[in-house]
């Protein structure tokens, strides 16, 4: 079931394909009106929600469909519960990037197969649609609905997106979720209270970060985004979202999106080509982790020009600079505020705007050959500003042409903040 294209200010270009795998809180946030923001850029998506349970049935739907011993018990291929839950239209649809939810993974209780770990999530009626044989298969092959454990988590995970980038070469993000849960009232926690949603939220959002650690999954912080908001006002249930949340969340998803260079591949090379540049040149520019980035200094290099790029190659180590925004680490490599004395203030002290340093790794997301460092290691550049110029196989830009690296697409890539530099 897709959501419909949203109509947008006229664009000759194509609109970005966002693949949406996940519970209806996906489909809810993404069928939100556009932010003015964005319609006013002339972003247009064409989006697709698929409906997804928990991270290990996506993971099977996408690694191999139904499994044959469902099959095995008669039920019928095409029957709606099962095509729901084992197939998928994901590398039929030629995204540009895929956006997961943990929600579903949180709160579902399934069956899993006793021997081959796959879930199973029988139609609500099966008691009375099920004969005694399939009955009894489900008794004896599945143990019984349990929830999915942190740990279990992790592990589908990598597996889903490890399944998918086999397949599509596009970046992944994640929304996480807010661990308030209004009918909540627990203060201490003890052996009967380990189950709890605000505490499996807690995990699990935990869980995301370190999936992103290991594969450079981009993860949407939905529990900062409502926090922000105000939670009391904006979460009315366990995971339920106000309108005004939704579409902070969907516009922060946007945002990042745009940051990682999102970009229509066929619409890029049909650009470049109508303009006579080289196809498949693109370019790595001075990213950013919020609108509040100012420039950065390049740390190393880990690839030399004529190097050859493979999806998950760590590029480069920066330094970034953010104004006014302290994010605490254990290290803490952070300049404190500073008081100064203002000549014309009737002596009174202002706090001078203090600069971040938070040391980020970029992460290649598709293939291709280091043509070019424009920045060297030591050196500084404004956001956006070049930094490299990569190509696909094949395709290379002419020394000096100035003009073609400039309107070359962005190369997809992964911000990820180190923790420990």
């Amino acid at each position: 079931m897709g959501v419909p294209e949203k109509t947008l200010p006229p664009d000759e270009a194509q609109p970005t394909r966002l693949f949406l795998k996940g519970g209806i809180d996906l489909r809810t946030i993404f069928a939100q009106p556009e932010s003015p923001s964005h319609r006013n850029g002339g972003t247009r998506l064409e989006v697709l929600w698929e409906s997804g349970g928990r991270a290990d049935a996506m993971a099977q739907a996408l690694r191999g469909g139904i499994p044959p011993e469902i099959l095995e018990q008669g039920f019928d291929p095409n029957s709606l519960w099962l095509r729901d839950q084992y197939c998928s239209r994901l590398f039929d649809f030629h995204p540009d990037a895929v956006v997961l939810s943990v929600h579903a993974s949180v709160i579902e209780q399934l069956p899993v197969h006793r021997q081959h770990t796959f879930p199973l999530q029988p139609p609500g009626d099966w008691n009375e649609t099920f004969d005694a044989t399939q009955k009894h298969w489900l008794s004896d092959r599945f143990l019984p609905p349990a929830p999915l454990s942190p740990e279990n988590f992790r592990s589908a995970m990598r597996n889903l997106i490890g399944t998918i980038r086999e397949r599509v070469d596009v970046p992944i993000l994640a929304l996480n979720g807010s661990s308030v849960d209004p009918e909540d009232q627990i203060f201490a926690y003890g052996p009967d209270t380990t189950d709890a949603l605000a505490l499996r939220m807690h995990r699990f959002n935990l869980a995301l970060l370190e999936i992103s650690a290991d594969t450079g999954l981009a993860i949407i912080d939905v529990d900062r985004i409502v926090g922000e908001l105000g939670a009391t006002a904006h979460i009315p249930a366990f995971l339920r979202y106000s309108p005004e949340a939704g579409r902070a969340i969907r516009d922060e998803c946007l945002r990042v999106i745009g940051e990682m260079g999102v970009r229509p591949r066929a619409r890029a090379l049909a650009a470049g080509a109508a303009a006579g540049r080289t196809p498949g040149v693109m370019r790595l520019d001075m990213p950013s982790v919020s609108a509040l980035t100012q420039c950065g200094r390049i740390v190393r290099w880990y690839k030399q020009v004529g190097d050859r790029i493979a999806h998950g190659d760590d590029l480069v180590d920066i330094d970034l600079q953010v104004a006014g925004r302290r994010i605490r680490r254990l290290d803490e490599r952070i300049e404190q505020p500073t008081f100064s004395p203002q000549p014309d203030a009737q002596d009174a002290g202002t706090v001078a705007a203090a600069g971040t340093v938070i040391p980020v790794r970029v992460t290649a997301a598709e293939n291709g050959i280091l043509r070019q460092i424009s920045a060297a290691a030591g050196s500084e550049r404004d956001v956006g500003e070049l930094l490299a110029v990569l190509s696909t196989e094949g395709a290379a830009p002419a020394p000096g042409d100035a003009e073609m690296i400039a309107g070359a697409p962005p190369c997809r890539v992964a911000v990820n903040i180190l923790m420990n530099p």
